[in-house]
């Protein structure tokens, strides 16, 4: 009898087997270093405007009439994209994408600028939630899709997509394969913003495996405090000098009194 149990708990595992393969196939691994392969979604690549509502054109004229005539942008400032720019691959900046079964996170080259996606038992109640530029990922599979929903934005007029914090993103990313075999990572895009924006943004965004096995580390305010160290050293050298030719002065005075 103990013989049967076992036979038939081996033939109950080997028939178990086929349908543990099709649920990892189900799955696939995103992971690796991504190049985008679609055209970047950027003004200078004739990407149609941003349909907004009055209220969303009022906003970004606004801060247009502040920024525009000195010439501001956030990048001078090392802010970062934030979504939906993030992934539009402006400046052709890699993507890294690390697949774990409870999260998958996304790694921008520029400004090491990272999107975490979680999925099942990490999701956050919404009032554990603060909003941010990057906004709030959750995900869950349909099949061998992940679908993303992400909320919980700031208000951003200074995106090349700026958006109110009403604004969800729901993206569903598959893979594909090319006719040489070349892998393809696919992400269909559907931005909704009922207070700034008159209908939803539908695109979608293509990326091929990079040439590069990593994505090199970018320290933009590095650069800024080396530029305000290189300042205050210049203004401590003024001061010593000031002082210097202050003393020769006084010495001067009491050698000729």
């Amino acid at each position: 009898m103990l013989h049967r149990l076992t036979l038939a708990s081996r033939f109950t595992l080997l028939a178990l087997l086929p349908l543990a393969a099709g649920n990892l196939h189900a799955q696939p691994d995103l992971s690796g270093i991504w190049q985008l392969a679609s055209r970047p979604m950027t003004s200078a690549q004739g990407y149609p405007p941003v349909p907004l509502t009055p209220l969303g054109q009022e906003k970004v004229d606004t801060y247009r009439s502040v920024v525009d005539p000195l010439g501001e942008t956030p990048t001078l400032w090392c802010v970062s994209h934030g979504m939906p720019e993030m992934m539009m691959g402006g400046g052709s900046y890699p993507l890294e994408i690390i697949q774990q079964p409870n999260q998958v996170t996304i790694i921008s080259e520029w400004l090491s600028e990272t999107r975490r996606i979680f999925l099942g038992e990490l999701q956050a109640d919404d009032d554990a939630i603060f909003p941010s530029r990057q906004g709030y990922s959750k995900g869950h599979w349909e099949g061998d899709i992940l679908v993303v929903e992400t909320t919980h934005l700031q208000e951003m007029v200074d995106s090349r997509y700026p958006h109110s914090t009403a604004t969800t993103i729901t993206e569903r990313f598959s893979l594909s394969e090319d006719p040489d075999g070349t892998r393809r990572l696919v992400a269909d895009t559907v931005v909704n913003d009922p207070q700034w924006l008159t209908e939803p943004l539908n695109y979608r965004l293509e990326w091929t495996p990079s040439a590069f096995s990593w994505v090199q580390p970018y320290e933009c305010m590095e650069e800024l405090w080396l530029q305000r160290l290189r300042e205050l050293e210049a203004a401590a050298l003024s001061t010593d000098a000031i002082s210097s030719d202050a003393e020769s002065d006084v010495v001067t005075a009491s050698a000729t009194n």
